[in-house]
């Protein structure tokens, strides 16, 4: 039999089997031990170090007691007979996740997901790594190992966070150029549910308000920002924030000019038609027009210290 292990640790940790049946590993310690292998699982571990890390408190000869205890915990829990080989390396002076069992981790598979995007903008994202960053998105259950407060544990804790505030940008960024907006909002909001004073992330979601039609809400995302960076932050929105408001007030907002800066949005694979080109040429024109009347209220809000 060659059936997989799955492991969880984002949000609750959890362990189950391809029938979705739970592992149960009892000892918090335990536990603890199993996570910070399976987190570091691309190295081997000199026993004392991890014995130093987990019981730092307690003398050399205690801890690596303990560490003898915890290991035999684990691998009594996960001593499963369809398992093709041992969930851990151990050996004498090191001890380590085995590379050669079969588990799927979901902090691995978001970790290279985020690997293969992570010099990639939103805009830069095709069909394929669109599918890669949403299923990923779809791991973070929550962040890692809830509800523990472990050292090693929280600087990972906000390593991963970081990354899942990433892919969310590069996906608020390709919905705002695909003109998805509605599904745009939903990952502005996620973002703001971490740090609700993300200024970039409210002036994104006003824009998306605004080209999907609803005025209204944008001016109403402005006021959120505004409440939010007084009351985590105690200053005042950016210029840009406040220019980009004045103009969805003025209805005049214009969307980003990535259009103008991509030419293949007005080209083909064939040879352009009159028509076509001259329709290529008004929406450039258009557009032109748009970015004049947007520069034009910088200016005015900027004034004199242009000058300074």
């Amino acid at each position: 039999m060659n059936e997989t292990m799955w492991i969880s640790m984002f949000g609750k940790f959890r362990i189950w089997d391809d029938k979705e049946r739970l592992i149960e590993i009892e000892s918090r310690r335990a536990q603890e031990l199993f996570c910070y292998l399976a987190l570091y699982r691309d190295r081997i571990h000199e026993r004392e170090k991890v014995a130093t890390v987990m019981w730092r408190d307690s003398s050399t000869e205690r801890s690596r007691r303990y560490l003898r205890q915890m290991l035999w915990q684990v691998k009594s829990a996960l001593k499963e007979p369809w398992l093709n080989e041992e969930i851990l390396a151990i050996e004498r002076d090191w001890i380590g996740l085995n590379p050669k069992a079969n588990v799927w981790i979901d902090v691995a598979t978001f970790e290279q997901a985020y690997d293969s995007v992570e010099n990639l903008s939103g805009s830069q994202l095709g069909p394929a790594q669109v599918k890669v960053v949403q299923d990923a998105i779809s791991l973070y259950r929550g962040d890692l190992l809830e509800g523990w407060y472990e050292d090693w544990c929280i600087f990972e804790r906000d390593r991963y966070q970081n990354m899942f505030l990433a892919l969310l940008d590069k996906m608020l960024n390709h919905c705002e150029v695909s003109k998805r907006y509605e599904l745009g909002l939903g990952y502005g909001a996620q973002i703001l549910r971490y740090d609700r004073a993300q200024e970039r992330t409210h002036r994104s979601l006003m824009r998306l308000h605004y080209l999907s039609g609803n005025r209204y809400e944008a001016m109403r995302q402005y006021n959120s920002c505004v409440t939010a960076l007084e009351e985590e932050l105690s200053v005042e929105p950016a210029k840009s924030t406040v220019a980009l408001y004045q103009q969805i007030c003025a209805d005049r907002h214009c969307a980003t000019p990535s259009a103008v800066t991509n030419p293949s949005a007005y080209s083909d694979t064939k040879e352009p038609t009159l028509s076509s080109a001259l329709a290529g040429i008004k929406e450039i024109e258009e557009t032109l027009g748009q970015l004049q009347r947007q520069f034009s209220a910088l200016v005015e809000l900027v004034g004199p210290e242009m000058h300074s």
